[in-house]
């Protein structure tokens, strides 16, 4: 026994321990916003919030704000320029992210949609 009442674990034990919380906290890390270099992880981080981790709208919100749903075919008959001008402007309680996104993320965002929109998923 070791001070305090502690039994000796064995190396192989506190490794498994450590990868376990390393594997935790990249799960946490990944949930609160992810990698932004990914398509995904860049919906994650400034997007999935209000519009829902599958695109189809945060459920709570979505009977208010049917615009949450980018899901909704008619997302692409307002085009790409319209979906760009929202991403970037922000558009009622939807804030801007012209200031936030450089315009590589603001296209692959506006990509993005138009996939959830033809029926597609989150990659």
């Amino acid at each position: 026994m070791l001070a305090g009442g502690m039994r000796h674990r064995s190396p192989v034990v506190a490794g498994w321990v450590v990868a376990g919380c390393l594997l935790a906290g990249f799960a946490a890390a990944a949930c609160r916003g992810g990698d932004e270099s990914t398509d995904a992880g860049l919906y994650r981080r400034h997007c999935a919030r209000c519009h829902g981790l599958d695109g189809a709208g945060n459920p709570r919100a979505v009977g208010r704000q049917p615009g949450l749903d980018l899901t909704r075919p008619e997302v692409l008959a307002e085009g790409r320029d319209e979906i760009r001008r929202r991403i970037v402007e922000g558009e009622g309680t939807m804030p801007a992210f012209g200031e936030k996104l450089t315009r590589e993320q603001i296209d692959r965002l506006v990509a993005l949609t138009e996939h959830l929109a033809a029926g597609g998923e989150i990659p």
